[in-house]
């Protein structure tokens, strides 16, 4: 135990929200993390407060914005060892370093959040692990975009191949997943941009027994009922296409990663969707069996504001929700690093739980043991201190989204 107290994160129920947000911000290890910083946390209510660490956290915190880099690009400040330990144990206080396992045994929807090259292998293999060690679920949705990768990314091995962040993430699924077929592509046609968007699912495996294509849950006129991109519907096998994401044969990133990226495929078109398109858990096997490995969707989602910016995290949950239909009471498990669990579960709620009616848990990975191995500068103070100023504004989007109902 450090010298501060954990801080619980906001649960995600509506009348608790503005309580859990504001014993975060007034915190002790906010304060010291602000104190470290040469301030000092004024009184006053919530909303003020929030607006006062936003001011308060892009002058001395984002580094990011500074450089005008990417996040591991940041050249790491100097930061003299006794600042370096308060930062690191008031950041483990406020959530910034959690990687226990999920709190249920069992999830309807498992989503794996998309980031720099690394970070997607990582969390997929993560989620993968998980799943293994008796986290059930039926979907598993790896939520990226068509963000180009970087050189430095590109130079992970795995990724040579890899054109986009969502191409990054395929390559994740089939090494952590075992995949091997292609997918079957959801998309719109055209050049890329921040608008487009993209849908790569793996059908579920059925249990032993089992024909590899076959969704065996069927209604009274014998129709196999499938669920593509948000709805049940019945249908065949769509024309195949391909999409110009550049195409690029990936290398492996662990002995099954052997995937083409952007070749042709199938793709679901009109009201007949693909029979095994999108199957999830007890859509896709015999008499309610669960599968042998669940239904794995890979997203690349749209921008909100295309004509400003590339897709976000938010806009990642939105899209998911719309196309594949969260509904009330869902249980979903967000998986990503660990020091993006703040932020991210803040969205979360705001994105999937106040509007759809969804319990969320986030949780991030071990990086002790991450797969690819994790760089030292990944938990440097200034990265602790960049992503507790994105926790503040997602706390702060969060407690706006609470008031204005």
């Amino acid at each position: 135990m450090g010298r501060y107290a954990p801080v619980p994160l906001p649960s995600g129920e509506p009348e608790l929200i503005a309580g859990q947000v504001r014993a975060w911000v007034t915190a002790a290890p906010m304060r010291a993390l602000v104190a470290a910083s040469g301030g000092e946390l004024p009184s006053g209510a919530t909303e003020k407060l929030l607006g006062w660490l936003d001011d308060f956290s892009a002058a001395h915190w984002d580094f990011r914005r500074a450089a005008g880099v990417e996040r591991d690009q940041v050249r790491s400040p100097h930061v003299n060892p006794e600042t370096a330990a308060t930062v690191r144990e008031a950041a483990a206080a406020l959530g910034l370093a959690d990687h226990r396992r999920p709190r249920r045994a069992r999830y309807d929807h498992v989503l794996v959040l998309g980031g720099l090259g690394r970070a997607c292998l990582q969390r997929v293999a993560h989620a993968a692990e998980l799943l293994r060690s008796g986290v059930g679920t039926t979907e598993v949705a790896a939520l990226g975009s068509f963000r180009p990768l970087s050189e430095t990314e590109r130079a992970e091995r795995g990724l040579a191949g890899a054109i986009h962040e969502v191409d990054a993430m395929e390559v994740a699924v089939r090494a952590s997943f075992g995949l091997t077929a292609d997918p079957v592509i959801d998309c719109e046609d055209g050049p890329i941009g921040h608008d487009s968007w993209a849908i790569r699912t793996f059908p579920a495996s059925p249990t032993t027994g089992t024909s590899a294509t076959a969704t065996a849950t069927t209604g009274a006129t014998g129709a196999a009922t499938t669920r593509a991109t948000g709805v049940d519907i019945t249908g065949t096998i769509g024309a195949a296409i391909t999409k110009a994401t550049g195409a690029a044969t990936t290398g492996g990133a662990g002995a099954n990663a052997a995937a083409t990226i952007g070749t042709a495929t199938t793709k679901a078109t009109g009201a007949n969707a693909a029979a095994n398109a999108g199957a999830t858990g007890a859509d896709a096997t015999a008499a309610g069996e669960p599968p042998a490995r669940p239904a794995v969707h890979v997203l690349a989602a749209p921008s909100s504001e295309p004509e400003k910016r590339r897709a976000r995290t938010p806009d990642t949950y939105e899209f998911w929700a719309r196309r594949f239909g969260a509904r009330p009471g869902d249980r979903i498990l967000v998986v990503t690093s660990p020091i993006y669990v703040p932020f991210q579960h803040c969205d979360a709620i705001r994105m999937l739980g106040l509007p759809h009616g969804c319990a969320i848990d986030t949780v991030g990975f071990d990086p002790a043991h991450a797969v690819p191995p994790q760089p030292e500068t990944a938990t440097a103070p200034d990265r602790y201190l960049q992503e507790t100023r994105s926790a503040i504004l997602s706390m702060q989007r969060l407690f706006a989204a609470i008031s204005a109902d």
